[in-house]
This record gives structure tokens, sequence and C-alpha cells, in this order.
């Protein structure tokens, strides 16, 4: 025990005979506290790096809308062309009716006839069916006064049925007086067909949905006989 005791005592002294630097442990201790300043500086500096990316990934993804990496240039926005609904004329015998002494002929939902006295015949729908507004674009005035053999004029309009959406009907009309040995009036359309009214007291008319125009307006008597003949220019 005693020589164990000589030996720590002994490596004391040596210890305590080494001469030390009186700056040595404490500057060694600002080198350590330096690093551990930078150390966390870094981690720091890198976090906020990591977070700066994560929102601006994020605000590319709600501006861009899910599952969207790049925002595209919209595309070009291109309306599909209009077509015309192609006109498909009444050919033939037109069925037409007789309403207090007129004729009448149904177009949809509604009855049209001719009205007007001696001033000026009109188109338009009759008193009958369910209630509507109508609305007269424009119409030529046809005196039942009759100086020629055949006089016609053409009208225009739109009729709907009050409180139903979307029932709104645009037509076009022609129109007029005939000598009374007219048995028929002919309708000539553009593309060959022909549609055929039977005038009724010396008065006949044609409606259908749509703007086209004929051609020709002709009548004859019964056994074909010409009685005349009205040309329409296109427009």
């Amino acid at each position: 025990m005693s020589d164990l005791r000589d030996v720590v005592e002994r490596a004391e002294r040596a210890v305590e005979s080494i001469p030390r630097p009186p700056e040595g442990f404490e500057r060694l201790a600002r080198l350590r506290r330096r690093r551990h300043v930078r150390r966390r500086v870094g981690v720091t500096l890198f976090a906020l790096a990591v977070a700066a990316v994560g929102a601006t990934g994020a605000a590319r993804i709600a501006w861009n809308g899910p599952g969207s990496g790049t925002q595209l240039p919209p595309a070009a926005s291109t309306s599909p062309s209009v077509r015309p609904v192609p006109f498909h004329a009444p050919a033939g015998p037109v069925a037409q009716q007789v309403v207090e002494g007129q004729p009448a002929q149904r177009l949809g939902d509604f009855w049209f006839g001719i009205a007007g006295g001696d001033a000026c015949l009109r188109v338009m729908p009759l008193a009958v069916g369910p209630s509507w507004s109508f609305g007269d674009t424009a119409h030529d005035c046809v005196s039942s006064d009759r100086t020629d053999p055949l006089e016609t004029g053409i009208a225009s309009g739109s009729v709907s049925v009050d409180g139903r959406v979307g029932s709104t009907v645009r037509f076009t009309a022609v129109y007029g007086t005939v000598d009374p040995r007219a048995a028929t009036v002919d309708v000539l359309w553009a593309d060959g067909d022909v549609s055929t009214v039977d005038p009724v007291e010396g008065r006949f008319f044609l409606v259908w949905e749509g703007h086209e125009r004929p051609v020709t307006v002709s009548a004859r008597t019964k056994d074909g006989g010409k009685v005349g003949a009205v040309s329409f220019s296109a427009d």
C-alpha cells in the first residue's frame, strides 16, 4: 500500500511541475464555443432554406391546382362553329284547316291565320291554344281589295308561350290574295321543293319556322291553268 501511495504522490508532483500556459484552457474553451455557435447557425440556416423551398413548392401546387408540377399556359379557347339548322321546306300539300271562314295552320304549339281588314293583311297566331306573346318583326302590306290576280307579301316575327322558357318560335310567312278561279297556290323553294296550299275565300298563306324565303309563289286553276306568279329576291 505504501508503494502505491508513493507512486501516486510522484505522479501528482510530476504533473504539478509541468508549466501550463495561463490562457491555454480559456483559449481552447473559446474555440469550442465558437465552433458550437457556428454549427448552430449553420443548422438554423439550413433549416430555413429547406422551409423556404417547401413553402415555394406548396405555393406552386396551390396555384396550379392538385397534381400540377408547373404552371402551364391556358389552352387557346376555340368555340365550336355554330352551324345553322338546315331548312326543310314543307314540301307537298300543307295541311290547313278553316277557322271562322279563314285558313289556319298549326306551327308547334300555335295556330296561325290571316288577320286584318281591308287595309293590310297580316299573319299572326290565332286566339286559340295557350296564352302567347307575339312579336311582329316585319310584314308587307297586302290589301284585301284585290287589284291583281295574285298579290303576295312576306311577314316575319316570333311567338312564345307565356311563362314557358325556351318556347319562342321564330317564323316567316307568305300570304296574300288570289283570283277566285285559283284552286291551289304553289310556293317554290331554292332547293326545288314546292309547297302547296288551298286558298279560302280568295286568301291564302303559308307559315314555317326559320327565315328562309321562297323563290316564287304561283297560283293555278283546278285544271292547271296559270292564274299569276310573284317572284321574291334572295334577301
